[in-house]
């Protein structure tokens, strides 16, 4: 803290000591709202920022908890934003608690009322779901997929797409089923249905029979046997 007086280091940390934990969070929350619109990017940007996880700094600034957000990450936060430390810390810009849960409720409503009905209704499209939700499909799709991220296996929990093949006609040639589960694919509007395609096929053209290969598009979609 260079060229900052001892006065003012003392202020800082008896602001620090004195407000009530609920109202630093609410003021910072404030404050990186202008950058981040989301809790979840406001505690990724965070993150990046300090090294602590994304998850711990969610706790620290939970209305549910009772640790309070360390001095480091304000003293980062008032650095990057460019805001002086006392701001963030004055006592009387906010009621804590109750605004504090204002802020994070209107961040996650959609995406958890986007989450709570697509984990209700597995079998419905991405369509389906924003019609039931009242909001559009890029909407429904962007928590879907935010919701999933990381998961490698996202298209299980979704119910497969179903396509009927006679194996034993010409239409069970490998690459005609590989085409027919590509299109189920993107017509049940699968999550990520583009990179779960890419996926597909790259593991057929590696596969070394017949069977293998229609094993690895059964991981994809259902195969009715005609």
């Amino acid at each position: 803290m260079k060229n900052v007086s001892p006065d003012l280091i003392i202020e800082i940390i008896e602001r620090y000591e004195n407000i009530d934990r609920d109202v630093l969070a609410c003021n910072l929350r404030s404050a990186m709202s202008n950058v981040n619109k989301s809790i979840k990017q406001q505690d990724s940007w965070l993150s990046n920022l300090s090294g602590y996880k994304r998850k711990t700094i969610y706790t620290w600034m939970s209305p549910h908890r009772n640790e309070k957000v360390p001095l480091k990450l304000v003293a980062i936060i008032s650095k990057q934003l460019d805001i002086p430390i006392t701001v963030l810390m004055n006592p009387t810009l906010n009621n804590g608690k109750t605004q504090l849960r204002k802020q994070i409720n209107k961040s996650t409503s959609c995406a958890n009322k986007v989450i709570d009905y697509w984990k209700s209704h597995p079998n419905q499209t991405v369509k389906e779901i924003a019609e039931a939700v009242g909001l559009s499909t890029v909407t429904v799709r962007r928590h879907i997929k935010n919701h999933m991220k990381g998961n490698k296996k996202m298209y299980e929990v979704q119910t497969k797409p179903k396509i009927r093949i006679n194996l034993d006609s010409p239409d069970g040639n490998i690459y005609f089923i590989l085409a027919h589960a590509v299109n189920a694919m993107k017509t049940y509007n699968i999550v990520n249905a583009k990179e779960k395609a890419a996926e597909m096929r790259e593991k057929v053209k590696k596969s070394h029979d017949y069977e293998e290969a229609l094993e690895i598009i059964r991981g994809y979609v259902d195969i009715i046997e005609d």
